[in-house]
C-alpha cells in the first residue's frame, strides 16, 4: 500500500533529521503533536520541550518553546493555554526553525 503523508509532517520530519544531526549528545522524546491544522512533533529533552509544524495560516514553521511540564503542550489540540501562545515563534524554513530549536536545547545540560 502506498501511504501518502502531509506536506506539514513531512516538513516536520525532515526537522527531526535535521535536529538528529545538530544535536548528537542529547537525548530527547519525540510525540505526535497536532493543534487543529498544525501537525507535527512535540520534542521533550533535559526538562525543556518544543512543539514544532507547519503553521497553519501560511507555510512558515510555528515552533513553541518552554518547559516541559511547564507550558500546556498536553492540551493544545483543543484549547491551547496562554504560556504556549507567548511562547511562539515563526519561521520562514526548517533550517531556521532547527537552528533556535537546537540552541533552545544547548541550554540544557548534556543528558546521559
Amino acid at each position: 500500500m502506498r501511504i501518502h503523508r502531509s506536506d506539514s509532517m513531512r516538513r516536520s520530519e525532515k526537522m527531526v533529521k535535521m535536529l538528529r544531526k545538530r544535536l548528537p549528545t542529547k537525548t530527547g522524546y519525540l510525540y505526535p503533536w497536532c493543534n487543529g491544522r498544525e501537525q507535527g512533533f512535540h520534542l521533550v529533552c533535559d526538562g525543556l520541550a518544543v512543539c514544532f509544524a507547519e503553521n497553519r495560516h501560511s507555510d512558515s514553521i510555528v515552533v513553541y518553546a518552554g518547559k516541559s511540564g511547564g507550558v500546556d503542550f498536553e492540551g493544545t489540540s483543543y484549547q491551547p493555554s496562554e504560556d504556549l501562545w507567548k511562547n511562539r515563534t515563526l519561521f520562514d524554513n526548517e533550517p531556521l526553525a532547527v537552528k533556535f530549536i537546537a540552541d533552545f536545547f544547548a541550554k540544557a545540560p548534556v543528558s546521559s
